[in-house]
This record gives structure tokens, sequence and C-alpha cells, in this order.
């Protein structure tokens, strides 16, 4: 048994960071349409293999099409396998398995620092640096605007108001484009609150700092750091 995995681990060695990606997403596309597959994903009880398929691979590309109504389709359980595609596809799933390995290892090898290069398009030597401030702003935003969500959500839906503030949260942060407000009409989404500035605002705004990416991020809280501190210590940029 030991040879097998040593030869597969030599195998794994050899495919270069951009197959490895691509192989990567293909696998987590795989098992979300086996568990969208399932009876207790669907309302209806099952869903032919091309629309959990397209579904899977809409949540893991998060591209936002979908041949149903999230909420009208999809169980809860489905609606939470939706929302772990969309965030392993929004982080990049290369970027989420190294952040484990680093946490693990403590260190990361000169492979694992190229595909979170690939990943990331980043150029960044600084990978602990550029992987804690992926994971932090990911979620600190997103946890954030769930919270602003609830005061608007808890109070109109109860309880439900929270998953749909965290769902909606994470679709938006990750310019997923899906939705689970089905229930107040089919494909309905934020229509009925066109006039609302605290939705609309916290998605917005969400959608933008999603849209903007990691490294643009991490550019503008560094340069932002610098002139604080260059402020703090005299130094003025006259330029």
């Amino acid at each position: 048994m030991a040879p097998v995995q040593k030869r597969f681990s030599e195998k794994i060695k050899e495919v270069t960071p951009v197959r490895l990606i691509a192989i990567s997403f293909a696998v987590i596309i795989a098992f979300g349409t086996f568990f969208l597959l399932l009876p207790i994903s669907s309302k209806s009880g099952s869903v032919s293999f091309i629309n959990a398929l397209f579904t899977s691979t809409s949540a893991t590309c998060v591209t936002g099409l979908t041949p149903f109504d999230t909420f009208s389709q999809w169980t809860v359980f489905g609606q939470v396998i939706i929302l772990i595609l969309i965030q392993l596809g929004g982080l990049g799933l290369l970027t989420f398995t190294t952040g484990f390995t680093l946490l693990l290892r403590g260190r990361l090898g000169l492979r694992d620092i190229q595909l979170v290069k690939e990943q990331t398009s980043s150029q960044a030597i600084h990978i602990r640096q550029l992987l804690k401030m992926i994971f932090t702003s990911t979620f600190l935003c997103e946890m954030v605007g769930a919270i602003l969500l609830c005061i608007r959500f808890v109070p109109a839906y109860g309880p439900k108001g929270i998953w749909i503030s965290v769902f909606l949260a994470v679709s938006s942060y990750c310019n997923a484009g899906f939705d689970i407000l089905g229930f107040q009409g089919p494909s309905t989404s934020l229509i009925n609150f066109q006039q609302d500035p605290l939705v609309l605002g916290t998605i917005s705004l969400l959608i933008i700092l999603g849209g903007l990416g990691y490294v643009v991020v991490n550019e503008i809280y560094t340069l932002a750091t610098q002139r604080i501190h260059g402020e703090k210590k005299g130094f003025h940029n006259f330029s």
C-alpha cells in the first residue's frame, strides 16, 4: 500500500501548479454534484445529473447562473452545500488548502508558494502575510456584511433572517449571484428591497470589496498603513 501511495504522491508532485488548480476545481465540482444529487438536497427529492452538475459548477466558479430558483428547489442542506461551493470558489480551493497546510505545518514549501502565487496572481514574497490577509479580510467582510443584513432580515423574517443574511453576505462578497429569497416569489431576488439603502448598500459594498481581489486590497491596506505611519513620524509626501 505504501509504494502505491508513494507513486501517487510523486505523480501529484509532477503536475504543474496551473493544472493542479484546474484539477482541484474539477474535484470540488464533482463532490458538489454528488451532494446535490442526494434526495436530502432537493425539495422535490430528486434532480437530474445535468442540473446538479450545472449548479455545482456555477457555484464553484461563482457565475450566478442557475437552472432553478435556489430557495424553491433546494432544501437547507442543499443551500448549505451551494454556500460551501461558493465560499471555496470565491477563496480559491488552493488558497484554502494552502492556508490549512500553513496552519498544520507552520511553514510552506516552494511548491505551496508557487500554488498560492498561481491562485492569487500575486508575486508577493510574504506568502504567509498574504494568506493571513486573504482569510482575515474575507471572513471579516462577510461577518460584518451578515450582521448589517441581519438588522433588516431578522425583524422581517425571524430566525430565518440570520441564515438569509449569512448566505447573501457570502454570495455577495464572492460575487456569486445566488440568493435564497425565492420564498417571496420565484426568482424574486432583491426586487422587494430596491428602495432599501441598508440592504443594497451593504450588498453593493461586499460585491466591490470581493471584486477588487486580495492583492489589490492588500496593496491599498499597505499604502494606507505606510501613509499613516509616515504622518505620525512627521513625514509627508507632497507628490
